[in-house]
């Protein structure tokens, strides 16, 4: 699903694709590839940590892990990129730490991104639309066009 703010003027420049690496993100950040091929492309994976005892420790265990996740996405996702002849100066990709909208919202604003592209869970349910809590959370309040891709 494109869901579009305003009436297009140009073709995209700036794509955020939010990724979880499910399916669902990959997708997304495939159709963001094939709708934007002279993009430049920001590729964020947020993560989350609550505290707790171990503190500082269990903080940066989570962040090296985080990390090493969207490398290992990165590195698996050269063929898509060499296939749609996306430059290394044309991709750059991160992690944030925080809920997954808020870093959206916030990385969307710092990089005057025309596109997020996000993806879904394919969970089975009563309502054949349903989409998640961070599409939803990206939907009710966009800051710009927002690509949803549904997982398998």
């Amino acid at each position: 699903v494109l869901m579009v703010r305003n009436r297009p003027q140009n073709a995209y420049k700036n794509i955020l694709v939010g990724t979880d690496f499910s399916h669902g993100s990959t997708q997304a950040f495939q159709l963001s590839l094939e709708l934007a091929p002279r993009g430049v492309f920001h590729l964020v994976h947020s993560y989350i940590y609550v505290g707790g005892h171990m503190g500082r420790y269990m903080e940066d265990v989570l962040e090296d892990l985080a990390k090493d996740k969207l490398e290992k996405f990165v590195f698996k996702s050269r063929g898509l990129l060499k296939k749609h002849k996306i430059s290394q100066k044309n991709f750059h990709y991160t992690t944030m730490k925080g809920e997954p909208h808020a870093c959206l919202q916030n990385a969307a604003s710092k990089e005057k991104t025309d596109l997020i592209a996000i993806g879904t869970h394919s969970n089975l349910s009563l309502m054949p639309f349903k989409v998640g809590g961070t599409a939803k959370d990206i939907l009710s309040d966009p800051p710009c066009d927002v690509l949803i891709a549904k997982g398998l």
